[in-house]
Order: C-alpha cells, then sequence, then structure tokens
C-alpha cells in the first residue's frame, strides 16, 4: 500500500493546532471570532515564511548551482578559455549573491511577521479601550 504524502501546508497547520491545543482553553480561542483571526494570521505568516523557505532550498539554490556549472563547463569547452581567465570567485560570487538575496527575502517576511504580531494587541484590546492611538501607542506612554 502506497503511504499517503503529507500536504506542507496540512502539516504545519496541524503542528500549529498541536502546540496551540496545549494553551489551557484553547478551544474557546477558536470559537472566538477575535481569537480565531489571531489564529489564522499567525498559520497564514508561518506558511508564508514555510514557503519561502522551500523556494530558497528546493529551487533558488538548486538553479543557481546548475547554472554555475553549466557556466564553468562552457567556460573549459570555449574556444576563447584562454583569454576569458575567469577566476573560481567569480563563479561562487553568483551562488553567494542567491545567498544575500534569499536573507533579504526572508527579512521581508519576517518583518511582515513581527509587524503582524505588533498588531495583535490592538485587535484584541481594541473593543476593551478607546483610546487616541494604539494600544502599542499607549504601552510607550506609560
Amino acid at each position: 500500500m502506497k503511504k499517503k504524502v503529507i500536504n506542507k501546508f496540512d502539516r504545519l497547520v496541524e503542528k500549529l493546532l498541536e502546540e496551540f491545543s496545549k494553551i489551557p482553553n484553547f478551544n474557546l480561542f477558536q470559537t472566538d471570532k477575535i481569537g480565531n483571526h489571531v489564529f489564522i494570521i499567525i498559520a497564514y505568516r508561518l506558511a508564508e515564511i514555510a514557503t519561502f523557505k522551500d523556494l530558497v532550498c528546493n529551487q533558488f539554490i538548486p538553479a543557481t548551482n546548475k547554472a554555475i556549472h553549466e557556466s564553468k563547463t562552457d567556460i573549459q569547452n570555449s574556444r576563447y578559455k584562454s583569454i576569458l581567465r575567469i577566476d573560481e570567485i567569480d563563479f561562487q560570487e553568483t551562488f553567494y549573491e542567491t545567498i544575500r538575496l534569499a536573507y533579504v527575502g526572508l527579512f521581508h517576511k519576517v518583518g511582515n511577521y513581527v509587524n503582524e504580531m505588533i498588531k495583535l494587541p490592538e485587535l484584541n484590546m481594541g473593543e476593551l479601550y478607546e483610546t487616541d492611538g494604539t494600544i502599542v501607542k499607549l504601552a510607550k506612554e506609560i
């Protein structure tokens, strides 16, 4: 019998549910409109980060390595290899640039996650307290 492969998003949500279920009365959190919204935000942002990681590790880096290999092969087989004089570091720089771009992308994804988390106190407490600003601003003033 063939083992069914679990969808990576299903696995992520199941892991989140498993961890969140350790919170006392989490079932109340799930039935609450705001609580459910918080869970969806967290699940979405973590899925976004996980998807980006998969994209970098399974697509960008292998494609970069393949392009480097093809370039090395083309130069070795070039009629003009004696005048091209390309050092190994030139090839590695392509790999390093891909890694730097991945870090920038990850920084952007994590920044979006952090910004969403900063908004959560306002979402949760906004109905209870009326202020001239956000809960975060109020906390900074206190």
